[in-house]
């Protein structure tokens, strides 16, 4: 008995499903390189920054490459650089640890002065949080929150900022962790503690 040949609609519909398929893997693969080299170009245009006398630091000590926050239990260590208007955006990046498993501290991302700014804060028991700081009181546009990406136990997090316009997304560890809205251009930057020691170096901004 002999086979019959594959009808030819058939053979053409295989041949377009497998082309589909070739075309959306390339697509695919081409978008994630796309972005993992974004990714790669933002990170290599930041410059280390020194912890020198542009900076104003409330409850604490520096030194050229580090930084010691050590505010009261129920304080806030501030410290803050100018940044020249930024059109295009910036990017911020600390490593930051702790001397005890209390506390949290953060990257500032917009700053009228040491009473009135926006952070992104991780704490040493793993939680991220984004708040608005208004003379004493926290006003959270996204409440403690737990985070698979936050080191705990005293080991160093890597926090990142990257602005643009009005909007910040925040990384933990090169770890997408949260994006805001609506965050005002600003003329100072910087790095806060609450209610524990925190120990900030590798500090570096970025610009576009």
């Amino acid at each position: 008995m002999s086979r019959q040949a594959p009808h030819p609609v058939s053979l053409l519909a295989w041949r377009a499903a497998w082309i589909s398929l070739i075309g959306v893997l390339s697509v695919t693969i081409i978008i994630a390189l796309m972005i993992a080299y974004q990714g790669e170009a933002g990170r290599s245009a930041l410059t280390p920054d020194r912890f020198d006398e542009r900076w104003q630091i409330r409850s604490g000590t520096a030194t050229s490459d580090r930084l010691v926050l050590n505010p009261a239990a129920d304080a806030i260590g501030v410290a803050l650089r100018p940044i020249d208007p930024q059109p295009n955006g910036f990017t911020l990046q600390t490593r930051v640890s702790f001397d005890r498993p209390t506390g949290a501290a953060g990257l500032i991302v917009q700053a009228d002065d040491a009473d009135h700014f926006v952070a992104f804060l991780v704490s040493a028991d793993g939680y991220f949080r984004v708040s608005d700081y208004r003379n004493g009181v926290w006003i959270d546009q996204v409440p403690w929150t737990t985070w698979p990406h936050i080191r705990r136990d005293g080991a160093p997090n890597l926090l990142r900022a990257e602005c643009r316009g009005e909007t910040c997304a925040f990384f933990v560890n090169d770890e997408w962790t949260w994006q805001a809205e609506s965050i005002p251009a600003t003329a100072q930057v910087g790095v806060v503690a609450a209610g524990a020691e925190a120990l900030f170096d590798q500090f570096a901004l970025g610009l576009p």
